[in-house]
């Protein structure tokens, strides 16, 4: 059985949330709204956050929804689907050294399922945040999930990993992400 997530063994991974794919996006608003949470409680948890855009010249950068939660960062631009085929995401997940990726992202079937089997093939624990990750197509995220489950990767929601992370009710913690929440 796989421990419980803590904010020290923990590294949240945004995939391209980007403004020219996102009009496109089943469930948009919804997975955008949800990222946005799970990035704020994982800066009021102490836990680092990667953030991706697959070539922004072409696809835009992270929106603004995103950017405002994420405050000061410094994405990660890409050509490969998979996040691993960039030097600079593999070299920032061995600089955190940490093994549970709480992953959340699009598209689904494309760059999230590349990144999801890569990390799971080298080791890693994946914990899929599916109310935070879409494709265009509806189908094309159900196979996506179906197969990243069937590879290893925990399903998760936002809230379920939020309340894993946290353990415990009363803390300041708990008191700013419950804010968070409502």
């Amino acid at each position: 059985m796989d421990p419980l997530l803590s904010p020290e063994n923990s590294l949240l991974i945004c995939i391209d949330y980007q403004e020219k794919l996102l009009p496109k996006i089943y469930l948009a608003k919804e997975i955008v709204k949800k990222a946005a949470l799970m990035v704020k409680s994982a800066k009021v948890l102490g836990i680092p956050v990667v953030v991706t855009e697959q070539y922004p010249r072409g696809l835009g950068r992270t929106v603004a929804e995103l950017k405002e939660a994420l405050g000061e960062y410094d994405p990660i631009e890409k050509v490969h689907f998979n996040c691993f085929g960039s030097k600079r995401f593999v070299e920032e997940l061995e600089k955190f050294g940490r093994r549970n990726l709480l992953i959340m992202g699009i598209e689904t079937h494309v760059c999230v399922y590349q990144t999801v089997v890569e990390a799971l093939d080298k080791g890693y624990r994946v914990y899929l945040l599916e109310d935070a990750v879409s494709s265009r197509n509806p189908e094309d995220r159900r196979i996506a999930f179906e197969r990243m489950a069937q590879a290893g990767a925990k399903p998760s929601s936002v809230e379920m990993a939020i309340y894993e992370l946290l353990k415990v009710a009363g803390t300041p913690q708990f008191k700013k992400i419950l804010e968070l929440v409502k």
